[in-house]
This record gives structure tokens, sequence and C-alpha cells, in this order.
């Protein structure tokens, strides 16, 4: 019965999905979206997470455990967060394609002391920056700390700097892949809830969707979300 409850879930996105991009003129994304879903290794531990069971380990007697090894709660979480991640690397519409974790992140971010307080200058400008709170100001090609304490001003932009060394470098998606994205979340609030609320969404998710500036600017075009 999971098995058919998730077909019915898949089929029904798939089809909302290829609706929206038949609208934009990308008909082939729409019939290829997410066929990766059906592969064993996303079908089973998708359709064991959201419509399977685990049994409950405290009545049984412990020989009968061997039988349900990775059944437990944690077992079908980590085969799904595995599954996740290869559905993410598998589709190119799924903004986390496009994120590069740097091997060598020692030399993204260069700290200066400009005489009052401390910026990093950025070697890239395509990098998503995390904020730390409002005296610390972002712009194009720098981040800038004001003095904090003194001596703690350069333990705070030390800080800055080698958390946002550890940021992915952000990669611009290509059109057909953009307007893929834009469809699938399209879709999948009609398959989900029968609403169409991708606005809604992305505003309330939009602090961890990681875009290159590029990207999101045309994102937010689409959707009307105000610069």
């Amino acid at each position: 019965m999971k098995h058919f409850k998730y077909l019915s879930y898949v089929l029904r996105h798939k089809w909302f999905v290829f609706v929206e991009c038949c609208k934009v003129g990308i008909i082939w994304r729409g019939m290829m979206h997410d066929l990766s879903k059906f592969l064993p290794s996303e079908w089973i531990p998708y359709t064991r997470y959201f419509y399977g069971s685990y049994p409950d380990w405290s009545k049984m007697a412990s020989g009968e455990k061997e039988h349900y090894f990775g059944l437990t709660k944690e077992g079908i979480e980590r085969d799904f967060d595995f599954a996740w991640l290869l559905h993410q690397k598998r589709n190119k519409h799924h903004w986390q394609w496009w994120l590069l974790q740097n091997d060598n992140p020692s030399k993204e971010f260069t700290l200066q002391e400009p005489g009052q307080g401390y910026e990093m200058y950025l070697c890239r400008h395509n990098r998503h920056l995390a904020m730390f709170d409002e005296s610390v100001l972002f712009s194009e090609d720098k981040v800038c700390v004001p003095n904090v304490c003194n001596d703690n001003a350069y333990l705070y932009a030390k800080e800055i700097r080698d958390r946002l060394n550890r940021e992915p470098k952000v990669l611009p998606m290509p059109d057909k892949y953009r307007k893929e994205m834009l469809c699938d979340w399209h879709g999948a609030g009609r398959a989900i809830n029968g609403k169409n609320d991708t606005k809604g969404f992305y505003l309330k998710n939009k602090d961890n969707i990681i875009l290159h500036p590029e990207t999101r600017e045309w994102i937010e075009y689409q959707l009307g979300v105000e610069q």
C-alpha cells in the first residue's frame, strides 16, 4: 500500500510539473523530470520514509531484532538522507547541484585591517554570505567588521572569515534548469496541498536556499519578489 501511495504522489507531482514546464517552453525537461525517483536507490528509501513504518523494538524479543536491521527510525532516516543526496546530485534542477564545496578554502577570504575595524575581501563575488548580526556590513566585494571592544574585533572578524570560508561556492544555474526548478516548486505545491503558493514557499525558505546572485535575481523577478 505504501508503494501505491508513493506512486500516486510521484505521478501527480510529475504531471503538475510537466504542465508548468510546457508553459515556459521546456517540454523535454518536463517529461524527464524526477525520473531518478523510480530507481530503487531512491524509491525504496523515499517510500519507507514518507509512507512506511518501522517496528517497535521495545516490544520485540532480542532474536527478532536481527531480521529488522536498518528498519529502525534512525536507519530509515539515514537511508532517506542518502537517497535525497543522490536525487540532488542526479538532477540539475535542484539548486544543491550547483554548490561546490571548496577543498582548499584558505585563500577565499583575506582579512585586512584598514584602520577602523576589519575588512575581508572576496576572491569571488558569488558566495552565500551568512549574516552574523546587524553590525556586520556586506557589500558586493567585501565584508566589513567594525571594531568590537578593541582586541575582540580581530577574533570576531576571524570567526566570520573562517565561517565564510567554509561556505560552498555557488555556481549560476543555466536557464533551462532554473526554469525547471521553478516549475518543480509550482508542481510540488499543487501535488502536496492543492495550492500554488510558490512565492510564499520561497519567502519562508529564502534564507536556506543558496543561489547564485544571478539565479536569485531571476527567481525573484519571476515570483514578483521586491528586490
